[in-house]
């Protein structure tokens, strides 16, 4: 068994926010999808994004809004968005409290296998 912890001290600065990457995970596996954690400040908002990956993302604690395309939604503790590629998306904090999101992403041609 293998695990890893989010260590917020370790955090790097990615799409506009403190991030640590889950997998590929060095030396232990490299599934066919990307994974990360994401924490979001109150009021912080993540970079307006666009890619040609399929992205989940897990709302594990805090309250927010996520922008998809044209589509705004709030989403709290416990929702799961999916969003297609090739289309905007950003996720903004609306709390006064951190909000942390697990963030997991893959191609089409993984999606197929």
């Amino acid at each position: 068994m293998f695990v890893k912890q989010l260590v917020r001290s370790s955090t790097e600065v990615e799409y506009g926010i403190p991030t640590q990457r889950n997998f590929p995970w060095e030396g232990v596996v490299d599934p066919p999808f990307g994974s990360m954690w994401g924490l979001l400040g109150p009021g912080q908002c993540t970079d307006l994004d666009v890619h040609d990956e399929h992205e989940t993302v897990v709302i594990s604690h805090g309250e927010g809004v996520i922008t998809v395309g044209d589509e705004q939604r709030p989403v709290a503790a416990g929702d799961i968005v999916y969003i297609p590629p090739g289309v905007t998306h950003t996720l903004r904090n609306v709390a006064d409290a951190e909000l942390a999101a697990l963030f997991v992403y893959w191609d089409d041609c993984e999606a197929r296998a």
